[in-house]
């Protein structure tokens, strides 16, 4: 019996001889100092080579590869991601498994997994230390930086996807955007773009949505769900069917046309001058002709490009109902802070951000959001995170006049519009020379909204706090040591509580799945890259004085990796501070720059346990968990006890080598030999390939034939060229 075959021939690009390239890239050894004194470096590009030093570590250094310079990711180090924190060995351990498998992250542009996707972008702030060597000391990467505006024209309820900038209902053109949503919190996904095991077909987990801290949402921080056509159940804790039975179970699914779904009502789309929703206990679907815009990354799956997307915003204001049944939510769209060491003489803090809740009196120019602020600050026992009061929208309009800082907006002033009232800033501006008056005064603030902060300690089992407890110096205009006591040390994390949610603790908010999630509250966090510390602007203070190196030992979390969120692991925090290995350092302490920093000794009952014999230690101090002994102590710093050691360890040099020319990505190769089209059972088949590669990589090849009963792939041989196969009956065409 004799059987042909017909074969088309397809070649995969091979890997990079990365191993080696790497290997030179990772020499470690001593060299002579390049210069004498620290400088600092700000690197931003693509990702040329990333490599982790041990895969078994989870708090492992590595190397990144940016524009041709070798940079060294020091041990400990927490990376921000969009909407993620991770170490540099959990970027690699939570990659896509293809990466997974070749031992690679898939961010770069040396990978071989990330065909589909570029490589990532990176933002380094670094020293180059004493050697010669940089060092960095904060991290972000994206795996994209795409921002696209424009209409939602198409949504698929089947799949949960929506399209943009296309046709109306036309599921053909326009941009498919897929949210990035792996536990299922704003959408049900399936079909086109989804691998095989995805969680809700997230592409990569790792530059996921942040689930609790909503950024897809509606301009007032709303947040927006996809009505989906896959029936869901869940325990009816709202009794959303009225009939008293809170435990009982209900399906949810939409209709052909997105309508109908219990958990993704169309009823939560009011249309009018003020879009108050009907029930703010579940969220709001999008519409089509939705002025939208998604951010994130593309990506390619199974032949579907789609733009993965993180943080998404319809740029309509839906408002709550100030009822005690009625959740509200908030949305904190600016944040920032100075970080140590201060040469500019000053301390400044900017909040600005939308809130669904803002009763507002036009006449009386009262009202506004109401939001509270704390710091966020972990003990190195437990990595047990404590809240230390910042800032009160209320407390600032009390203490310099209404619309200070809320009710920001315009439109809030013009009767029958509320939308700008929804709109607040806070600012402290703490000037060691001249002080600060009431409107930029944490103090003032503080005192005037303290019985609420102070309730709030009581009812998380801690002790009731007054204005003194905050600032026993009063709130006076110069009274700079008490207010650096407020807003320091620098926090990795603030959060805010809506004055709803802490009048109405126990508002539950059901997602679109059915599970519980949260209200009135959101937790920001904070780095230099992802935003939210402020490094110093030499260009403010002396231009021949640029090159300053950055105060890394001055964030405590550089010098004790167990004071960051995600510091410890799930085991426990060792018994030993962890500082970054190499550190970052300076050489400059960062508690000795300025000429207005005070030296007084600092005691607040509110932040510490104990005195600091000076405020400029603040800086360094950290907060201690309660003991038998002193119970007092629970989420305060202990005075001198709990201040970080100074300096950090000086790092050891390593040898700079040159690095290799990062490929071009993902040019395929040219072939320019012709297979031969048939094969005869028992014959063996020979082609010889002579294929060459634009980008010089190594290049292996597979062979396809037309029958799916013969194998994926056939025999390989890259280093001839040659590809040689004989067929067998069983691989005959039927």
């Amino acid at each position: 019996m004799v059987g042909q075959h017909t074969f088309r021939f397809s070649s995969l690009a091979a890997d990079l001889a990365l191993a080696l390239m790497i290997g030179v890239v990772g020499v470690i050894g001593w060299t002579s100092p390049a210069q004498a004194v620290a400088t600092s470096e700000t690197i931003i590009g693509n990702i040329e080579f990333l490599t982790v030093t041990n895969p078994a570590d989870p708090w492992s250094d590595g190397v990144v590869v940016v524009g041709g310079q070798r940079v060294q990711i020091p041990r400990n180090l927490l990376i921000d991601l969009p909407a993620n924190r991770l170490t540099l060995q959990q970027i690699f351990a939570q990659a896509p498994p293809a990466c997974v498998a070749s031992g690679q992250s898939g961010l770069a542009k040396g990978d071989t997994c990330n065909a589909n996707t570029g490589p990532g972008y990176i933002t380094i702030t670094a020293n180059r230390v004493a050697s010669g060597n940089t060092i960095a000391g904060d991290v972000f990467i994206q795996k994209g930086t795409e921002v696209i505006a424009g209409t939602v024209t198409y949504i698929n309820y089947n799949e949960g996807y929506f399209r943009m900038n296309g046709n109306l209902n036309d599921p053909t053109t326009g941009l498919m955007v897929r949210l990035n949503d792996p536990t299922g919190r704003h959408t049900v996904q399936t079909g086109a773009g989804c691998a095989v095991g995805s969680l809700n077909c997230s592409a990569d987990p790792r530059f996921t949505l942040d689930p609790d801290n909503y950024v897809n949402v509606f301009s007032t921080g709303y947040p927006f769900c996809i009505p989906s056509r896959i029936s869901r159940s869940f325990v009816d804790v709202l009794d959303l069917n009225t009939n008293g039975n809170v435990t009982e179970t209900l399906t949810a699914i939409a209709s052909a046309t997105g309508t109908g779904d219990r958990l993704c009502p169309d009823t939560n789309r009011p249309t009018g001058p003020n879009l108050t929703v009907n029930d703010s206990r579940l969220f709001a679907p999008i519409k089509l002709g939705d002025p939208i815009t998604a951010e994130g990354n593309f990506e390619k799956i199974g032949g579907v490009r789609f733009l993965s997307s993180h943080t998404t915003m319809v740029g309509l204001a839906l408002l709550t109902k100030d009822l005690p049944d009625q959740p509200d939510y908030f949305f904190l769209d600016e944040g920032e802070i100075d970080a140590p060491a201060w040469q500019n003489e000053r301390i400044r803090m900017l909040l600005i951000g939308f809130a669904t809740l803002a009763p507002f009196d036009p006449v009386a120019l009262t009202g506004g959001a109401d939001i509270l602020f704390w710091s966020k600050h972990y003990d190195p026992q437990t990595n047990t995170d404590h809240d230390l009061p910042l800032a009160s929208i209320v407390g600032c309009d009390r203490a310099a006049g209404p619309t200070t800082c809320g009710a920001q907006g315009l439109a809030g002033l013009v009767p029958g519009n509320v939308a700008g009232a929804n709109i607040w800033r806070i600012r402290y501006d703490i000037d060691f020379i001249a002080g600060a008056k009431p409107k930029l005064n944490p103090c003032a603030h503080l005192a005037a909204d303290v019985g609420r902060f102070s309730q709030w300690n009581v009812d998380n089992g801690l002790p009731a706090i007054t204005a003194t407890d905050i600032c026993p110096g009063g709130t006076g205009q110069f009274n700079i040591t008490d207010m650096i006591g407020a807003v320091s040390p620098i926090s990795r994390e603030i959060i805010g509580r809506t004055g709803h949610k802490l009048a109405n603790p126990g508002l539950t908010t059901l997602d679109t799945n059915g599970n519980v999630a949260p209200n009135g509250i959101y937790r920001f966090p904070f780095g230099i890259g992802l935003g939210g510390i402020a490094t110093v602007e030499f260009a403010e203070i002396d231009l021949n004085k640029l090159a300053t190196p950055f105060s890394f030992s001055g964030i405590p979390w550089n010098l004790d990796r167990r004071l960051s969120p995600g510091g410890c692991l799930p085991t426990g925090c060792e018994g030993t501070r962890q500082p970054l290995t190499p550190f970052p350092w300076e050489e400059i302490d960062p508690r000795t720059q300025t000429v207005g920093l005070p030296t007084l000794p600092y005691s607040a009952a509110a932040y510490t346990s104990a005195p600091l014999s000076t405020v400029r230690n603040r800086m360094l101090s950290f907060v201690q968990q309660a003991t038998p002994a002193n119970p007092l102590t629970d989420g305060k710093a202990g005075g001198n006890a709990t201040v970080l050691p100074w300096p950090p360890p000086a790092p050891a040099a390593v040898a700079i080598t040159p690095t290799p020319d990062p490929p071009a990505q993902n040019n395929p190769p040219s072939i320019t030999s012709a297979a031969p089209l048939t094969a005869t059972v028992g014959t063996a088949y020979t082609y010889t390939v002579v294929a060459t590669d634009p980008d010089g990589d190594i290049v292996t090849y597979s062979l396809q034939t037309n029958n799916s009963s013969a194998p994926a792939g056939m025999t390989i041989n890259a280093a001839s060229g040659a590809i040689t196969w004989t067929p067998t009956v069983a691989q005959a065409p039927n």
